[in-house]
């Protein structure tokens, strides 16, 4: 952990010299934290926000701006996010899931391989060619979402998921009448997976109790944001760390995460033995 990270995204953006793929990436610390504490909004935003603020490099852009992110289909932000969770906790954790066995129930812990995940291979032929629906015999371009679509309908989606989904698929297609259209939102999610088959990672496992298979759908964003610290852990841990070596906030908050809490292990045990 620690240093910065590359990662080739299979789509990137559009910028002058055609687009832009290789991502550099630094791990999160706790001015990132602090500043995601205080950002409104659902976890989608805050998602992007966290890239904005820890994309270093996008392809030739160097100052990589919070509409750059929200451009990235929704496979490269996964990518993305999988490989900050990596590069700032470590490239395993363990996911909480249940058996899907109706009879059994038994909890499970998933190991999943962050780096496995950022890494995973696309079959993707030609990621110039636009995604395209197929319905009644007839294929028709639509654009692919983007993280930035995710944000737009983030509070909808918290109260009417169903209309959140019609508003998604009015932004692929263009054609706000057939949104409600159940077999063209079919079409619609057949040709995004088509087209960007990193928008959903699924992991699966075995039940060890009764050898059921568990598949469970693996959200990037959710899993990075739920290991930053809240705010009054993230104030806690700097007040512990400053009354013991006597830094600055500020110096404290640009710790690298896993750093910091380090630091806060070494005062806690020196206390214990004492």
């Amino acid at each position: 952990m620690g240093g910065t990270a590359v990662t080739h995204l299979e789509h990137g953006v559009a910028c002058k010299q055609g687009r832009a793929r290789d991502a550099v990436l630094r791990p999160i610390d706790g001015r990132d934290e602090l500043a995601l504490c205080e950002t409104p909004g659902g976890a989608a935003g805050r998602a992007n926000a966290l890239l904005k603020r820890v994309l270093v490099r996008l392809g030739p852009i160097d100052s990589v701006s919070i509409e750059h992110v929200r451009a990235l289909v929704l496979g490269d932000r996964e990518q993305l996010l999988f490989r900050l969770n990596a590069l700032s906790f470590g490239p395993s954790m363990d996911v909480a899931a249940m058996c899907p066995n109706a009879e059994c129930g038994e909890p499970l812990d998933i190991d999943v391989d962050l780096d496995v995940l950022a890494d995973a291979a696309s079959q993707q032929d030609d990621t110039s060619a636009a995604p395209v629906a197929r319905l009644d015999g007839r294929a028709f371009a639509i654009r692919p979402l983007t993280g930035g679509d995710l944000e737009c309908v983030a509070a909808l989606a918290a109260e009417d998921p169903d209309a959140a989904a019609a508003r998604l698929v009015e932004t692929c297609v263009g054609e706000p009448a057939r949104s409600g259209d159940g077999r063209l939102r079919a079409a619609v999610a057949e040709g995004l997976v088509a087209f960007d088959r990193r928008a959903e990672t699924i992991v699966h496992a075995t039940c060890p109790n009764c050898g059921a298979q568990a598949p469970l759908l693996v959200d990037a964003g959710a899993l990075v944001l739920d290991r930053m610290a809240g705010k009054r852990r993230l104030l806690r841990e700097v007040h512990i760390i400053a009354r013991a070596y006597h830094w600055p906030e500020a110096d404290i908050l640009a710790l690298p995460l896993e750093r910091r809490r380090a630091y806060l292990d070494l005062v806690q045990d020196t206390e214990l033995e004492e």
